[in-house]
């Protein structure tokens, strides 16, 4: 599933997306020689070749992330996801789910790395101040894909989930170079406490993009450095080779670092709980794995933060499927199931809780009916039914087309 975030990340490695750009002197995009000797040094890497810089525009930059987004992803998966983030609970009903987030990055994005076509920007209202930082920034992202290939790491069909742990180390390799190169790099401002608190600062952020949804966008530059920072610790000098080398599949494994460098200190493969696709026989036209952030991601609009992240964690495996059921010539029900797997009995129990939380906010006229193994709503175009059998918990969402 390709996502109008993924691709914005798989094509244009964005620094800066979620900033407001402070337009003073006009900066150039030159590149000083000494920037690419202190990327290079940081990293341990020699450029393979010199990359362009461009000078953008504002609006160049727009009609640039709106290129990539038509031209590397399937409309109707867009739509499909579009569906699945409404039925989640991370975006409205009413939300337009491309346009919206397009619009999201006009203004705010200070520079970019062009994966596909092997340069990089500098949006021409990007401070002198600014601006070196912007470079050693996308600097990095040029020598990830010399030596590593972004395409490889970023591959087209790759799962949500994945994408997110992936552009946590890729965001957060070419953050660390920014600040080795400014002299300002400390992980003390980096730890779990400072990216919980900038989480925070998401969530009460006044925007025009939907909470869950900024908190997603938000993930590679929320964790990025905190996972970098935790693995230096846990793996020492040589621990950039190792993760290269062992890229995350998970967004648990970036949100839990120590538990991943184990495996890695081990020379074990992780091993995860998967849910087959073919548990749910029925005709579908989507599916997808949600994983432990986009619980996370949910559920934080509407409980408090500890409790969200205490929640998600407990999060083994899951998969949904979406499907469409014609009731008769003029009806048509859409089918939402979700399965998924619970560290304990509790955690699943503790998730249940926390959805009927959630949806009593999303939808205050919903009718909760609560019975020993699960819960059943009804609202005013559908029904839910939620199962739990021990570790597993089972939610149906059934939703009347108009």
């Amino acid at each position: 599933m390709r996502t109008i975030w993924r691709s914005i990340f798989r094509g244009l490695l964005a620094f800066g997306l979620l900033a407001l750009l402070s337009c003073s002197t006009k900066s150039t995009c030159s590149l000083d020689k000494s920037l690419m000797s202190v990327v290079s040094e940081s990293r341990g890497l020699e450029f393979v070749r010199k990359v362009p810089c461009k000078s953008f525009s504002e609006d160049e930059i727009f009609e640039e992330l709106k290129r990539v987004m038509f031209e590397r992803n399937d409309i109707d998966e867009l739509k499909s996801e579009e569906i699945l983030y409404r039925l989640l609970g991370i975006i409205p009903h009413d939300y337009d789910y491309i346009n919206g987030l397009l619009n999201a990055y006009k203004g705010t994005v200070k520079g970019f790395y062009n994966a596909g076509r092997d340069y990089f920007v500098l949006n021409e209202n990007v401070s002198v101040s600014e601006s070196e930082e912007v470079l050693l920034h996308e600097l990095t992202h040029t020598l990830q894909d010399q030596h590593f290939g972004i395409e490889k790491i970023l591959p087209k069909g790759i799962a949500s989930d994945s994408l997110l742990a992936r552009m946590a180390l890729l965001e957060g390799d070419a953050m660390r170079s920014s600040y080795i190169g400014l002299n300002d790099l400390n992980c003390k401002f980096h730890n779990l406490q400072a990216t919980l608190f900038q989480a925070q600062h998401i969530i009460f952020l006044e925007s025009d993009i939907p909470t869950g949804l900024r908190l997603l966008v938000a993930f590679p530059q929320l964790y990025g450095m905190f996972y970098l920072c935790e693995m230096e610790k846990e793996l020492g000098p040589e621990f950039l080779s190792a993760l290269f080398k062992n890229l995350p599949q998970r967004s648990s494994q970036v949100m839990h670092p120590k538990r991943f460098a184990q495996t890695l200190r081990e020379n074990r493969k992780p091993e995860f709980s998967e849910i087959s696709i073919e548990e749910f026989p029925n005709r579908h036209f989507y599916t997808a794995v949600v994983g432990e952030y986009t619980v996370f991601s949910m559920l934080a609009p509407y409980l408090d933060l500890d409790r969200s992240l205490r929640v998600a964690r407990g999060l083994e495996a899951d998969r949904v499927w979406i499907a469409d059921e014609q009731m008769d010539a003029d009806s048509k029900t859409r089918l939402f199931i979700w399965k998924s797997q619970w560290s304990s009995g509790g955690g699943a129990r503790d998730f249940v809780n926390a959805f009927l939380e959630q949806r009593k906010s999303l939808v205050p006229e919903a009718v909760v009916s609560r019975r020993s193994n699960g819960a059943s709503i009804v609202f005013p175009k559908g029904s839910i039914e939620i199962i739990q059998d021990g570790r597993n918990v089972e939610i149906e969402i059934r939703k009347r087309q108009d």
